[in-house]
């Protein structure tokens, strides 16, 4: 988590249209960011975003989990 809020906040300072790309593929929520940041004013940007993206990413592996675990039930033959 600190790694990647370091590289988070170096994105901020350097290249925000990049983070913005960035925060865009992975798929994060930007009214929770924007709710996020002004609730914890002050504090490290770079790491409440990068909360955001582990909790983001957490969330992409489980849904990917219980959709193969479902492919597991289909009869080979109905299968593509």
């Amino acid at each position: 988590e600190s790694l990647l809020a370091e590289k988070l906040n170096q994105l901020l300072r350097d290249d925000f249209g990049g983070l913005v790309q960035l925060l865009y593929r992975i798929d994060v929520e930007e009214p929770r960011l924007r709710y996020l940041l002004q609730e914890h004013k002050g504090e490290d940007a770079g790491r409440i975003i990068a909360r955001l993206i582990i909790d983001r990413l957490l969330k992409k592996i489980e849904t990917r989990r219980q959709y193969s675990a479902k492919n597991r039930d289909i009869p080979d033959e109905e299968k593509w």
